[in-house]
């Protein structure tokens, strides 16, 4: 892993972490954290900054919340989905095993005809 220290300013902070492979998505989320904490503040001006740290956090939160339940509506829909295809293939294989069965009689039917034709 090749860790490189990274300078970091959010919320007015500066300060150095180590990140390995993924420095730039650490890069990419400390300025989406550190506007989204700027925004919190332009909002509330007189607020103190860790009160506007803590909205940001809670607002970070919920939409983390929000994205789990619907990846848990996904899932089970995808569920609902794969139980309905494997419901699907089962009726598919009966109405071939039908299929095959109404043939044997069709030709069972068509032998018999011949031998009547005959005589």
């Amino acid at each position: 892993m090749n860790e490189k220290k990274l300078a970091l300013s959010i919320g007015g902070y500066e300060f150095f972490i180590k990140a390995g492979d993924n420095q730039a998505e650490v890069l990419r989320n400390a300025e989406k954290l550190d506007n989204d904490i700027k925004a919190a503040i332009s909002t509330n001006p007189n607020a103190p900054l860790v009160l506007n740290i803590i909205l940001t956090a809670l607002e970070y939160t919920e939409k983390l919340s929000d994205k789990e339940e619907s990846d848990n509506n996904m899932r089970d829909l995808v569920s609902d989905y794969i139980k309905e295809i494997e419901n699907l293939k089962r009726q598919i294989a009966s109405l071939k095993e039908q299929n095959l069965k109404v043939e044997r009689e069709l030709q069972t039917y068509k032998f018999k005809d011949r031998n009547n034709q005959r005589y």
